[in-house]
This record gives C-alpha cells, sequence and structure tokens, in this order.
C-alpha cells in the first residue's frame, strides 16, 4: 500500500457508485475516522451537507489531516481533483463499466421509481441528468413509453453516457475543439458559481444528438485516455472486487445496507426489454459504449 496513492474514483450514473460510496467507508461517517479517509465531492452541487453533518470541509482539514485521504468519490470528480489537496498526491484514477443496456434500464427504472415514491411525476425527466427539453416540457413519465427504445430518444444526454463520463473527466469542450483540462480546475471550497459547476459535471455537449456530432467515435476519443486511467472494472461481482481493493487501498470495507437496484421499483425488467421489438436500435446506437464494456473486460487488475 502507498500511503501517497489518491484513488479518484468517477462515478458514472447507475452503474453502481452509490453502493461503492458506501462499502469504502462513507464519506459521512466519523467511525475510525472513515470521513478522513473519503471524501466525496459533489453533493447537490454544494458542501453545505458537511456543515449540516458537523463534518469538516476539504479545504478547512489540516494538511495531517488531508495525508489521511486515500479515496475521492462523486460524479464531479475528475482527472485532476487530487490538486484540490494541499499536500501531493499521486492519483490512481478509476471507474466502473456497466452493460449499456442493463444501465439504460436501470436509469428508466430509476426514474420511474423517484417518480412514483416520491409523488413527483416530474422527477421522471428532471432527475438529474435532465431529459431532453421537449419531454420535460411535456411532463412525460413512464407511462408515456412503450419501449425502452421510445425513451432512449427522449434522453440524450445517457446516449453512450459511459464513453462521454470519461471523455468529461479529462476534457472540457470550447466550440468544436477539445482542450485538456488546465491543471487547477475549482473544485470544492472556491467560491465559483453553482452555475459553473453545474457546467463542468453536466457540460452541454453531452446533450447533443450524435448526428449532429458529425458522429463522433465517442470510445475512440474516450481509448486516448486509458494510459492515465489505473483501472476499469466493471458491475459484475462488484462485491467481491470492492472487497479486494480496500485491502489494496488501504480502505476499510463496511457491509452495506444500502437498498439496491432489486429492492427499487421496476416498470420493466431486463427480460421485458429484450423481448421489445426495438431493443436491437438501442445495441446500435450504444456501440461505442459497448466498446468500453468490452475494454473492461479485458482491463488486469492492477492489485
Amino acid at each position: 500500500m502507498n500511503d501517497n496513492n489518491l484513488y479518484l474514483y468517477l462515478h458514472i450514473p447507475r452503474t453502481g457508485g452509490t453502493f461503492i460510496e458506501n462499502v469504502l467507508g462513507s464519506w459521512s461517517d466519523r467511525t475510525n475516522d472513515r470521513y478522513l479517509k473519503h471524501y466525496h465531492y459533489v453533493q447537490n452541487f454544494t458542501e453545505n451537507t458537511y456543515d449540516q453533518l458537523l463534518l469538516p470541509k476539504l479545504f478547512n482539514r489540516t494538511k495531517d489531516q488531508q495525508k489521511q485521504l486515500r479515496l475521492m468519490t462523486g460524479h464531479s470528480v475528475f482527472c485532476n481533483s487530487h490538486r484540490w489537496c494541499r499536500t501531493t498526491k499521486t492519483p490512481r484514477i478509476f471507474s466502473v463499466i456497466r452493460d449499456p443496456l442493463e444501465r439504460c434500464l436501470s436509469s428508466f427504472n430509476y426514474r420511474h421509481t423517484a417518480a412514483t415514491l416520491c409523488q413527483e411525476p416530474i422527477q421522471f425527466t428532471t432527475l438529474t441528468p435532465f431529459m431532453n427539453e421537449s419531454a420535460c416540457h411535456q411532463r412525460k413519465t413512464a407511462d408515456d413509453y412503450d419501449t425502452l427504445w421510445e425513451w432512449y430518444q427522449d434522453t440524450t444526454f445517457e446516449t453512450n453516457i459511459q464513453c462521454k463520463w470519461i471523455i468529461k473527466s479529462f476534457l472540457k469542450r470550447d466550440g468544436s475543439s477539445w482542450f485538456r483540462h488546465p491543471m487547477y480546475l475549482f473544485g470544492p471550497d472556491t467560491g465559483i458559481p453553482i452555475e459553473k459547476q453545474v457546467a463542468v459535471t453536466w457540460p452541454e455537449w453531452m446533450f447533443i444528438p450524435p448526428d449532429e456530432e458529425d458522429q463522433i467515435d465517442w470510445f475512440a476519443l474516450a481509448e486516448k485516455f486509458f494510459p492515465e486511467i489505473w483501472w476499469l472494472t466493471r458491475t459484475k461481482n462488484l462485491d467481491e472486487t470492492m472487497k479486494d481493493f480496500s485491502v489494496h487501498a488501504g480502505l476499510e470495507y463496511v457491509k452495506s445496507d444500502i437498498k439496491t437496484n432489486s429492492a427499487k421499483l421496476k416498470y420493466w425488467t431486463l427480460d421485458d426489454v429484450k423481448a421489445q421489438p426495438d431493443v436491437h436500435k438501442i445495441i446500435e446506437a450504444e456501440k461505442y459504449d459497448y466498446q468500453l464494456y468490452e475494454a473492461a473486460k479485458k482491463w488486469e487488475r492492477p492489485f
């Protein structure tokens, strides 16, 4: 175990991230000083949660406390998040990849669950990441779709989202050009307006339909960053995988009681979707994420 390593987890939506953030010593847990080893950013685009839980924000922690930091998680973590620390850390970037069809269905069912249990139908379209403007305007719900493919066309952001997530974790986009993230990008406690935080966490270019992007090869662009990615793994056997990782990273593995996908409402099952007449269209459209999924299968575990 290298005490200088800082493991940066790029949390792609609907790929087991909440499970990971809990079993690797929850960031909000003071037991055994877990909160000092695991920092979570961003929580609803603000760090107010830390104040509410009586936990010190990253900026307020001493250098000695920051030296104890082993893991950084959250949808806004990116390739240079280790530079938020005032102590030198060696980044070890990793992410979890999920079968694209399963991930799409999970997002659909998750939205349906939130809308149903919260008795707030609009959550189906406005739960981040937002669905397309037309779907939001019409306040669509799961009942408005006969197949997952119909829903998929209303949620451009989620098209090949796993490749896009790798890309946005390393790059920012300006017009039609791609630029490397600067050495230091704003992070916790910098006083940057929320609208700018949102723009980096959910870049506008992720909402642009592929046919308007001149058919960008999302996998080819994501693959360019493989040399800088320490590990890509899959959701398969994630429990055992994270147990092994916790030993390697010097983190306490904590059995989680958090609800899994099996406990959530299911509008459709995977078998339901596979029986739908247009499911092949999703599989074809997700070709870049399927390439990424296959790459993750072949990735050699670094521990």
